[in-house]
């Protein structure tokens, strides 16, 4: 295992997540304003640049980080920075095609791979496979998957590669970011 690569990976990862963890205590605490939240959000894009740039080298030079190369959470972790780079879908189709190649010889999670295919498609206003990707409906009191390929099909599809069903996900997704809610904010 090469343990530079994976704390190089786990370096980025906490970077990451410290940015995301601002924003989500900012949006529960009713205190902040508008202009901290804005900042935070300007501090993940910052982020995410950066991140992008150490992660293709990685990339270049190793493919998606396999668990043997990296260890599971390290390559969970990449996974993960992936998935944030909104700003380049082609590098994040990229990656998704080794990464469907290295699920397949057990040396990623098909999990991830299910989330990054959804990323992908939907950054390129295409249906996506699993329902991964949510947005609030229009009136803003629930999230629900976006553009969904075969709907009828997708709890099968999601079962294949051990997602739980969409229902469940859905609930925890409204759960967790209820702060986004209109009708949570109305109990606020």
């Amino acid at each position: 295992m090469d343990q530079e690569l994976a704390q190089r990976i786990l370096t980025l990862a906490a970077k990451d997540q410290e940015k995301r963890y601002h924003l989500f205590n900012l949006e529960h605490d009713l205190n902040s304003t508008e202009a901290s939240k804005e900042r935070a959000r300007a501090d993940i894009e910052a982020a995410d640049k950066e991140n992008l740039i150490a992660i293709r080298v990685i990339f270049e030079e190793h493919g998606f980080p396999s668990k043997s190369l990296v260890g599971e959470e390290a390559s969970h972790r990449f996974w993960m920075l992936v998935q944030h780079a909104d700003q380049d879908v082609d590098f994040q189709a990229e990656v998704a095609a080794d990464l469907a190649v290295k699920y397949k010889e057990g040396e990623a999670d098909v999990k991830d791979y299910a989330f990054l295919l959804d990323r992908v498609r939907i950054n390129r206003a295409q249906k996506q496979v699993y329902g991964t990707q949510v947005e609030l409906k229009a009136d803003g009191s629930a999230f629900i998957p976006k553009s969904l390929e075969d709907p009828d099909a997708v709890e099968q599809r999601r079962a294949q590669v051990g997602l739980e069903p969409l229902s469940k996900y859905l609930t925890d997704m409204n759960k967790l970011y209820s702060y986004s809610l209109k009708t949570s904010r109305k109990t606020l």
